[in-house]
Parts: structure tokens; sequence; C-alpha cells
């Protein structure tokens, strides 16, 4: 048991070095794009499947209360957190679309979408991105493997975080880095802290 747990852990800062090898800009980005968005009144609308659910509902609730800095709430809604909302849509709809017809309600022009699955092929969420398109929202996507479906619907104007692994444990690990990154700089760059 003992080895088990420590290849483990070997794997896990194995993707970790590689990620901070290749996903630092894409990362510092990704904050930008939240930034700009929030500072035009756009809110971050975020959704996830099946083990990426937890962290999008996780990421839109830091934006709504706070990370590392006292300030106040930011406008974020996590898609995946409505339960009567998702089964009254998977009911009319079928599932695959739970996350496009909320992103076809309540999403403007000035939001962002924040898509996130462990390999990029969720019919859910490519199908969240594709209405995100038509509304002309930007998307960031976070992926693993390959980027799937998703990588390939992205236009000029998104962003794809990979996370540079197929294990989908350990992509949901570092998508969850990632996302606490993005936190916590989109706090640094909208509430600085000045040290007297």
């Amino acid at each position: 048991m003992i080895d088990y747990i420590n290849e483990k852990f070997k794997e896990s800062i194995q993707i970790q070095i590689t990620a901070a090898e290749t996903l630092p800009n894409e990362i510092a980005k990704a904050t930008t794009l939240i930034v700009s968005s929030l500072l035009q009144g756009g809110k971050i609308i975020s959704c996830g499947a099946g083990v990426s659910t937890s962290n999008a509902i996780d990421f839109s609730a830091l934006l709504n209360s706070s990370f590392n800095t006292e300030r106040p709430s930011l406008p974020s809604i996590a898609l995946s957190s409505d339960v009567v909302n998702l089964t009254n849509i998977a009911f009319n709809y079928g599932l695959d679309e739970i996350f496009s017809q909320q992103v076809k309600a309540i999403a403007n022009k000035e939001d962002i979408l924040i898509a996130i699955c462990s390999d990029g092929n969720t019919n859910a969420i490519s199908n969240a991105v594709a209405a995100a398109l038509k509304k002309d929202l930007k998307i960031i996507a976070l992926t693993g493997n390959d980027g799937g479906v998703v990588a390939g619907l992205l236009g000029e104007q998104d962003l794809e975080i990979r996370i540079p692994s197929q294990n989908i444990v350990r992509v949901k690990e570092m998508q969850l880095f990632a996302l606490n990154c993005i936190i916590e700089l989109v706090e640094q760059q909208l509430f600085p802290i000045h040290k007297d």
C-alpha cells in the first residue's frame, strides 16, 4: 500500500512539473480575460460534467465569496448547481443540453463561460461551448488528454488550459489547482493590497 501511495505522489508531482512548464501563460491569460469581463459588468458562468462538476461549483462559490482576500462578491454562476433546473432541462431536452439551455437563457456578451471537462469530449460541455459561441461569449476551457471536441470548437478569442495528462483523476486535481491560481490572481488584480 505504501508503494502505491508513493507512486501516486510521484505521478502527481510529475504532472505538476510538466504543467508548471506549459500552463502559466494560459493561466495568466485566463485571469486577464476574467478581470476584463468583470470590469465590463460581465459575469463568470461555469459548468463541469462528471468529476468536473465540483470544480465548477467550487470556482463559482469562491468568486461569489472570497479566497485569500476580504473583498466584495464577484458575479459568478455555476450551471451545475441548480438541481431543479438541471433535471427539468434534462427531462425536456436531454442530458446533453443541461448547460447549453442555461447559457442561451442567461448569458450576455460581456460574460465568460468556464467549461471544465477531463477529456474535452463531454456532450453537455461541448454543447454549452457551442451555445456560448453563438452568443459571442469568450470561453475558457479546461481540458485534459488531447482537448477533444471542445478544443476543436474554440475560436481565436477563446482560451484552452489543457492539463498534460490522460489520467482523469490527475487532470481534475490540476484543473482545481489552475482554477485556484486564477481566483488568487483575479483578487490580486481587482483588489490589490497596498502595504504602507
